[in-house]
């Protein structure tokens, strides 16, 4: 692309980055100008494939090189990017693909009737085509829907975020403001490439000229190590992976030129995030959604006390107001999303979110849960994560979940759900003596594992089937 190029399009070729380290990977070590012309070479296959402007392209590959690579190249044809969890159950998938109205799949084991599939192995052969050129075709422009991102779906069946070219650079770049975040800067990418918190990690780079790590998944072993190889700036982590980090290192402080743990997807425990700073790792929890495009409201520089919830002032182009009746989280502002595909008209003013929040004197927020999680159990308002890092302080406990059954006595009956090494018996008695009565599950279940998203999210719609259908094996 040429440097008159705005947007997306054209970040890799700017001259001032030219020179400098864009990406490390498993193939190798990348310029900025070397990335750039990769990016070229699979612009001229796709087109040679048949892609044309106007199209939507839906990638529902293992491969995060390979959606880092779309991500740059799609706006240069013209054409809009669907990421897709290749994990999503086959009626999920296609039902993202009929939403997005996906032209082109690209994946190793799908195939969907009436929409062209090619291959990702032969797109990773970055370098087979020998005259790449300069793609032609026109870019798209800053206001036209450059991704369509699937929301988790933790709550029912997930959405089909639109988010254009201006939404994610406003974002990039509110997030570089707050974060610090500059070209002799590097952030460690190992989250999945179909969430948006991903996604948004090598736009960042690419708009700061920093330099990007990528990890195709998740090892803690291999982050330690690299953290320290590469002198890493940031990280982007969600709480599972952090609990696994600090396992790993083993009460070992990070090197010291991280600068920030940046932590999302889902609540971060209290004792978890104050175990963090204590051993020095500079954790600056994070408030996010796909909606806006990632970052809403970030805590830097870290705190030296975690409270729970605290996620710092929103960023410099979002406003954030709590709703007086329902006490939920409102938000908008310039990286707020076009709106949901499939889903008449655009989104314009306020987005309301269904996350309970707080607003201090300082303009700080405070993320309480979720308004649609709250039980009345005999009377009382009960939020289950607030039972959750409670049963989480009890010794043997390694990953628990609270939800709640229709009951004649109770209304709503509080049960539990565990991952650990003690018996429900021994677990029930601690929670007689550690827990607030109107807190105390009625129930306690032992369990494998608990049904938790790719990001590590709860599940918390499947809880109470699971909870249904472990009674009836009991029984």
């Amino acid at each position: 692309m040429s440097q008159a190029d705005a947007g997306i399009a054209g970040l890799l070729s700017r001259d001032q980055y030219a020179a400098n380290t864009a990406l490390i990977c498993d193939q190798g070590s990348f310029s900025y100008a070397q990335l750039d012309q990769r990016v070229e070479y699979l612009c001229a296959g796709l087109s040679e494939l048949g892609v044309k402007p106007g199209m939507t392209l839906g990638s529902s590959g293992q491969s995060c090189l390979l959606n880092l690579l779309l991500l740059h190249a799609l706006p240069r044809l013209g054409c809009a990017f669907l990421p897709l969890d290749s994990s999503l159950p086959e009626a999920s998938l296609r039902r993202f693909i009929e939403l997005g109205k996906v032209d082109v799949l690209i994946a190793a084991d799908k195939h969907v009737e009436g929409i062209s599939c090619i291959k990702p192995e032969p797109l990773l052969a970055m370098d087979a085509h020998p005259e790449p050129g300069r793609t032609r075709s026109m870019p798209l422009s800053g206001d036209s829907p450059h991704w369509l991102v699937c929301t988790s779906g933790t709550d029912g069946e997930g959405k089909l975020v639109l988010l254009t070219g201006d939404q994610l650079l406003s974002s990039v770049r509110a997030s570089r403001e707050r974060l610090l975040f500059s070209a002799p800067d590097t952030w460690l990418l190992c989250l999945p490439m179909f969430h948006i918190g991903g996604l948004m990690i090598p736009l960042r780079c690419a708009e700061t000229g920093a330099r990007l790590v990528l990890h195709e998944g998740y090892d803690p072993a291999r982050l330690w190590d690299d953290l320290h190889r590469y002198e890493v700036t940031h990280v982007s982590l969600v709480p599972a992976m952090l609990a696994r980090l600090l396992q790993h290192c083993a009460g070992q402080p990070p090197p010291g030129y991280l600068r920030v743990v940046l932590t999302g997807g889902g609540a971060l425990p209290p004792g978890l995030g104050q175990a963090a700073l204590d051993a020095g790792w500079p954790v600056c929890p994070s408030y996010g959604m796909t909606e806006a495009a990632s970052q809403v409201a970030t805590m830097y520089p870290p705190p030296s006390r975690y409270i729970e919830g605290l996620v710092g002032r929103p960023l410099s182009h979002l406003q954030v107001k709590i709703e007086p009746e329902s006490g939920c989280i409102m938000i908008r502002g310039e990286s707020m999303m076009l709106g949901y595909a499939g889903q008449a008209g655009q989104h314009n003013g306020w987005l309301p979110t269904s996350d309970l929040g707080q607003l201090d004197e300082h303009g700080n927020l405070t993320v309480l849960g979720r308004a649609d999680d709250v039980f009345i159990s005999g009377g009382e308002n009960v939020h289950p994560r607030q039972v959750e890092h409670l049963l989480m302080d009890c010794p043997g406990i390694h990953d628990v979940a609270v939800t709640a059954v229709s009951d004649a006595v109770w209304g709503d009956k509080l049960v539990a759900l565990y991952v650990g090494d003690l018996s429900c018996r021994a677990l029930r008695a601690w929670s007689k003596t550690s827990l607030p009565g109107f807190m105390r599950p009625k129930d306690f279940v032992r369990v494998d594992a608990l049904p938790r998203t790719a990001l590590g999210k709860l599940r918390r719609k499947l809880l109470p089937g699971l909870y249904g259908f472990l009674q009836e094996q009991r029984d």
